[in-house]
């Protein structure tokens, strides 16, 4: 039995345990989730959980979960997933991952395009219009890439509140973003292929116009001085837009998928 610590702080901070788990789990069958009582959730972290846990059933791992009952009590999502049978050889149904309480929205879709997700979010947080606007693109635009591009059986949305900024974001686990450009374009590593996606006019499609998504993706976090993260493959690139710096790495471990995620402070 393989025993995983989860970090601290659960989001999208640091990413390769998540990668280094997700790599696990092709070399056991049986994994123990050890959580410690000052864990704390980022609104990305929920559905990095859900990414998991989906993953284990997919592949027919047992999970054990070893959980504070005072964790349990702080974030009833845990003992939601806990009471999920980790023992499956197919992934829950998607309606049992959804999840809201005051601060979170965690939806899981399959292929079809939820704006009913995307109204409930700008419904239940305190934005402003302009604000409102700017979190209903983010999203549009980022589901629509998932459907379009990433060839996956599902999506995982979120939306929260966390230290003053709103978060939202869409993960996937299909096809990543070096993948599906090395249909069309050539990039010495995976690192330049997601810098290359996120310009304009660059696209897969080959008799519509497209290649905007992440392009207003971004646009959208500089003008609110945002941030932004975008994993995929062995490398992530993130802009921190209100101190104008940025971060462009490669991981230890491979994002079979995408995962782009937004904070923008209230």
């Amino acid at each position: 039995m393989l025993t995983i610590d989860f970090p601290k702080e659960i989001g999208d901070s640091r990413v390769d345990s998540y990668l280094f788990i997700l790599e696990s789990f092709l070399t056991t069958k049986h994994v123990q989730l050890h959580f410690s009582t000052k864990t704390k959730i980022s609104p990305a972290g929920f559905a990095i959980l859900a990414c998991l846990f989906d993953k284990a059933c997919e592949l027919g791992i047992r999970i054990d979960w070893n959980i504070p009952q005072s964790l349990k009590r702080q974030y009833p999502y845990l003992q939601q997933l806990s009471e999920m049978n980790g023992v499956k050889q197919f992934m829950p149904s998607v309606q049992s991952y959804d999840y809201e309480d005051k601060h979170q929205l965690l939806n899981v879709g399959e292929t079809a395009f939820n704006f009913g997700f995307i109204e409930r979010c700008v419904d239940k947080f305190p934005l402003d219009e302009d604000l409102q606007f700017d979190c209903k693109l983010i999203l549009q635009e980022l589901m629509q890439n998932t459907i379009s591009h990433a060839g996956g059986e599902r999506y995982y949305a979120y939306a929260g509140l966390w230290n003053e900024e709103i978060h939202l974001g869409i993960l996937d686990m299909g096809v990543s973003i070096p993948t599906k450009l090395q249909q069309k374009y050539v990039c010495t590593d995976d690192l330049e292929y997601i810098l290359l996606a996120m310009k304009e006019g660059i696209t897969t499609r080959r008799r519509r116009v497209g290649g905007l998504g992440l392009t207003h993706f971004k646009d959208v976090l500089k003008n609110n001085a945002g941030k932004l993260t975008i994993i995929s493959g062995r490398a992530q690139v993130r802009y921190y837009f209100q101190t104008r710096k940025s971060q462009k790495s490669f991981l230890k471990c491979r994002l079979p998928g995408t995962w782009c995620c937004a904070r923008i402070p209230l």
